[in-house]
C-alpha cells in the first residue's frame, strides 16, 4: 500500500490542490516513464507529467517510489498500525494522510529505536541513522532510500558494541557523506564514511590526538558537495573540531576551536560552504560568573583558521544555543537565544554578506512580542534568503512554533517577514526543525502533544509564506526527536523522520516532495 492509495482517498472526498508544494500545470500532459522525463516543476504520475505536488491518481498498479505524490514511503513499506485518515488541524488546506505514506525503517528487534537523523543527496537518496539494540548489542544503524526502489535493508554502522549516542548524518550533493556519533563511557567521537553505494566504512576515531578525562558531547556535523566536512564537539569546557576527509583523504589531529577564548565554550554548531568547503563554527562562551556571548570562527577549505574568534552579540545578557547556516556564495546567518532589556528572551541574528573581507552585520532581533522565545533553528537558500523557526507563547502558557523569513534583498531596511505561528493554537508545540533547499523550498516539522499521545506536523514553503500545517503521524504515545532534511535540488525532495509508537518505539520516515 502506497501514498497513491492515500491520495486517491483524498480525491474521492473532494477535489483540490494541496497548499504544500503545489504549482499550476502550464503545458499539455506529456508521456513519461520516470520523473526525469518531465520538467523541473513536474512529477511523473501514472505515465503522464503532472504539476509537482498536485494530486496524483495513478493506475492501480502504481507502486509509489519516485512518482507517488507529496507523501511517499517508497515500495514495500508497512506503516504504523494506529492511524487512519486524519484531519490536519486548524489552518490547513484540507490535506490528510494515512499510515500508508509512512515507512517503519528501524529493526523489528523488540528494542526501542531512538535518536534518528536524516540527510538527502541531489539524486533524492536519503540516509537515516538511529540507535537501537539488536542481539543485546547497542549500535548505530543506517538505512537508505533509493528513489527507484524504496528502502533497502538496514546496516550496522557502529561495530564495537559500546553504547552509542547522538548520531548525526550529512551528505554531499554527489552522494558521499558521513555518520558521526558518541560512543562508550567516555563518549568519544566516532565517524563512518559512506559513498554513493551506501556502504558504511569502518568506524574511525575522530578525536584524534586529543586527551581529556571527561565525556564529549554536543557533537555536530556538516559536509560539502564532495562529502568532506567537519565535526565539532565539546569536551572539558572547550570546543574541538576535526576535518572529515573526503574519499581518499587523510585524517588530521583534532584541534581546539576555542583556543583564543579564555572562557571555553558551549553548545557548538557547524556549517560548511558546500562549494568551497569553508567551515563556520559557532559557540556560546563566557566566564563562570558572567553571561555568555556568541562567538564564531571561520576556516578555509583546508584546516587553518581564517580568523580569530569573532563576537557576534552586543548585549550584556546571557546568550545561548547559537545555530549557523551557510550557502555556496559564502552568505551566512547565525541565530541565538538572548534576553533583551525587558529580560524576556528574544531570537537574535547576525548576517554575513559573503563578500571578501565583509564584516558581520550588527546583531538584531527576529522574534517579537512580550513572551520569551527560545530554541531557534535556521536554514539558508542559495540566494541568501533564510528561514528561522523558534518556540514562543501564542497564548499565555501555550508554546507555539513560529517562523520568519529573511530576505537578503531587504538588508538595510526590513529583511524579516512578520513572525507567524505555524502550530495549532491549542497545542503546546516544540521540537521544531527546518530544512531549506538551494532553491528556497523550506520544510518545517515539529511535535504537537495531544491528550492521548502526540503528532508530527509539517508545513512547507516555496519561498513565500508557509502553507497550512499538515499532520503526517498521530500515535497514542508522544513522538520524539523529529528531524528533517532537504536535498540540494527540488527533484530530490525531502524527508522527515522521528521516533515514536507504543513500546518498543520505532523510527518512522516519510518523503515530502
Amino acid at each position: 500500500m502506497t501514498t497513491t492509495i492515500s491520495l486517491r482517498w483524498l480525491l474521492a472526498a473532494s477535489t483540490f490542490f494541496f497548499s504544500i508544494g503545489c504549482r499550476q500545470f502550464t503545458r499539455p500532459s506529456t508521456a513519461c516513464a520516470e520523473v526525469s522525463d518531465c520538467l523541473q516543476d513536474e512529477d511523473c504520475c501514472g505515465g503522464q507529467c503532472v504539476a509537482f505536488g498536485a494530486t496524483c491518481v495513478a493506475d492501480a498498479g502504481d507502486a509509489g517510489g519516485e512518482d507517488a505524490g507529496i507523501f511517499d514511503a517508497g515500495t514495500g513499506d508497512a506503516g504504523p498500525s494506529d492511524a487512519g485518515p486524519v484531519d490536519a488541524g486548524p489552518g490547513d488546506a484540507g490535506l490528510a494522510t494515512d499510515a500508508s505514506s509512512i515507512a517503519v525503517i528501524s529493526l523489528d528487534s523488540g528494542s526501542s529505536a531512538e535518536s534518528p537523523a536524516v540527510a538527502v543527496d541531489e539524486a533524492g537518496r536519503a540516509t537515516v541513522v538511529w540507535i537501537q539494540t539488536s542481539a543485546s548489542t547497542p549500535r548505530v544503524w543506517g538505512r537508505r532510500f533509493l528513489p527507484s526502489s524504496g528502502w533497502i535493508s538496514a546496516s550496522a554502522v557502529s561495530t564495537s558494541g559500546a553504547l552509542p549516542t547522538a548520531p548525526q548524518v550529512a551528505v554531499g550533493a554527489g552522494g558521499n557523506g558521513w555518520v558521526v556519533w558518541l560512543e562508550g563511557t567516555m563518549a568519544r567521537v566516532y565517524g563512518s564514511p559512506f559513498g554513493i553505494d551506501g556502504v558504511f566504512g569502518g568506524p574511525d576515531l575522530i578525536e584524534r590526538g586529543q586527551g581529556g578525562t571527561s565525556s564529549s558531547g554536543d557533537v555536530r556535523i556538516a559536509v560539502d558537495n564532495l562529502g568532506a566536512g567537519a565535526a565539532t564537539w565539546k569536551r572539558e569546557g572547550r570546543i574541538y573540531w576535526n576535518r572529515l576527509p573526503g574519499p581518499g583523504g587523510a585524517w588530521n589531529d583534532a584541534g581546539e576551536v576555542t583556543s583564543d577564548v579564555d572562557a571555553g565554550g558551549r553548545t557548538p554548531d557547524v556549517a560548511i560552504n558546500p562549494l568551497s568547503g569553508a567551515a563556520f563554527v559557532v559557540f556560546a562562551s563566557g566566564p563562570a560568573a558572567g553571561p555568555d556571548s556568541v562567538f564564531l570562527r571561520r576556516s578555509t577549505s583546508g584546516v587553518a583558521w581564517a580568523s580569530a574568534s569573532e563576537r557576534l552579540d552586543r548585549s550584556s545578557s546571557n546568550a545561548s544555543r547559537p545555530r549557523v547556516a551557510v550557502n555556496l556564495n559564502g552568505n551566512a546567518i547565525v541565530v541565538w537565544d538572548q534576553p533583551d532589556q525587558s529580560t524576556e528572551a528574544r531570537i537574535w541574528y547576525s548576517f554575513l554578506a559573503g563578500d571578501a573581507g565583509a564584516a558581520w552585520a550588527d546583531a538584531g532581533t527576529v522574534s517579537v512580542g512580550t513572551s520569551s522565545a527560545s530554541n531557534a533553528t535556521v536554514g539558508m537558500a542559495g540566494n541568501g534568503d533564510a528561514v528561522v523557526l523558534w518556540e514562543q507563547d501564542s497564548t499565555p502558557g501555550i508554546r507555539a512554533v513560529w517562523a520568519s523569513q529573511f530576505r537578503i534583498g531587504m538588508v538595510g531596511s526590513a529583511p524579516w517577514t512578520a513572525p507567524a505561528a505555524l502550530s495549532s493554537p491549542q497545542a503546546d508545540a516544540g521540537g521544531a526543525h527546518i530544512a531549506v533547499s538551494p532553491s528556497g523550498r523550506a520544510i518545517a516539522t515539529w511535535i504537537e502533544p495531544l491528550a492521548d499521545g502526540g503528532r508530527i506536523m509539517v508545513s512547507t514553503s516555496d519561498g513565500g509564506p508557509f502553507g497550512g500545517s499538515t499532520e503526517i503521524s498521530v500515535s497514542s504515545t508522544l513522538p520524539t526527536a523529529p528531524a528533517v532534511a532537504s536535498g540540494p535540488s527540488d527533484d530530490a525532495g525531502g524527508f522527515v523522520t522521528w521516533s515514536g509508537g507504543d513500546w518498543p518505539a520505532s523510527v518512522f520516515a516519510v518523503r515530502v516532495k
